[in-house]
């Protein structure tokens, strides 16, 4: 099976330098429906969580339109089988 959605998104998260292995930076992921993805400003996001943690974060948005409890769930057990390393997950329920 073929899942374009996902393998975007996952491409698009490995190319981000906060995610790369050897960052030294604190991770948060964002999983959700479209409400998570046009509602999260993952740039504020990171500005605001570095500023109240001392420490320099990386986040980024995994928002799926359409997505459901069934796909956030899918999708994060993916993306820890694919190695994708997370300090945090927001997941929207």
């Amino acid at each position: 099976l073929r899942d374009p959605t996902y393998t975007d998104r996952l491409d698009a998260l490995r190319a981000h330098p906060g995610f790369a292995p050897d960052s030294k930076r604190q991770t948060v992921l964002f999983i959700g429906s479209s409400r998570t993805l046009n509602g999260v400003d993952t740039g504020a996001a990171e500005a605001e969580l570095s500023r109240r943690l001392g420490r320099p974060v990386a986040a980024f948005n995994f928002g799926t339109p359409g997505g459901g409890p069934v796909t956030n769930a899918l999708y994060l057990r993916r993306l820890l089988a694919d190695g994708v390393k997370v300090g945090a997950a927001v997941v929207e329920v």
